[in-house]
């Protein structure tokens, strides 16, 4: 599905006649890009309008083990091979939430830790509160208060989270939604790029993908065609989340 949608954005981008350009890019000033290709080779390319468009990586919080098999983010969790039995979701956000009820709708028994006492707070109060009804209603057991201080995954089964109330939770899975940041942290050509949270970046540049449009760009790391549309990922995600039933 993902050749096909990537297929789709591409054969779009060539109708609309943009010119694609692959590899790292850095701004050398204001309306001047200079992008390092594959083969080692600059380009510099210049623009009245430069929007910065590439996307956006989950916060990684130091105190989970993300080196572990049984700890995801929320891009990770869609790579599962099989559905957990008991999933801890850390984070009552919009991700943390539609996840949450994803999971529960599965048969996975799932408990949701949120360091608040109300879900989503910036929806209307009776919409949030018919929200977390439903989820309850669906089998989301919610964790109110709670802060996650400690996740020990050094054994086999399950992870063991220890809250700030003392309290423990144990889950064979462990989804942490804790925000996304923009990725415009800086990446030195053919160099990999670290998680958000876990470099601090140099300043004064920006790592990113470049498309030159003709109409816009007179003079002159790998396009990303997936990310076309939060619908369309958020759709394909539950199509591959029904795949664990």
């Amino acid at each position: 599905m993902t050749d096909s949608e990537r297929q789709r954005v591409e054969a779009r981008l060539a109708l609309r006649g943009v010119t694609k350009f692959h590899g790292a890019a850095s701004f050398v000033d204001a309306h001047t890009i200079r992008i390092a290709g594959e083969g080692g080779a600059d380009q510099v390319i210049r623009g009245e309008k430069i929007l910065i468009a590439t996307g956006s990586s989950p916060l990684r919080p130091p105190e989970f083990s993300f080196e572990d098999d049984r700890v995801h983010d929320s891009n990770e969790i869609l790579e599962l091979k099989a559905l957990p039995k008991k999933l801890i979701v850390i984070g009552g956000g919009v991700i943390g939430s539609e996840y949450a009820g994803t999971f529960a709708a599965l048969g996975a028994e799932v408990h949701l830790v949120d360091g608040r006492d109300t879900l989503m707070p910036f929806l209307d109060a009776d919409i949030s509160r018919g929200l977390a009804d439903a989820m309850t209603a669906n089998g989301v057991r919610f964790h109110w208060k709670e802060k996650v201080v400690k996740c020990d995954a050094s054994r086999p089964g399950d992870v063991i989270l220890t809250m700030s109330s003392g309290a423990t939770l144990a889950g064979d899975g462990v989804l942490v939604c804790a925000g996304r940041s923009s990725n415009t942290e800086i990446a030195q050509p053919r160099r990999r790029r670290t998680h958000p949270g876990q470099a601090r970046p140099r300043p004064g540049r920006r790592a990113l993908s470049v498309h030159r449009s003709a109409a816009h760009l007179r003079r002159g790391r790998r396009h990303r065609a997936a990310g076309a549309g939060g619908h369309g990922h958020r759709a394909g995600a539950r199509r591959r989340l029904s795949r664990l039933r």
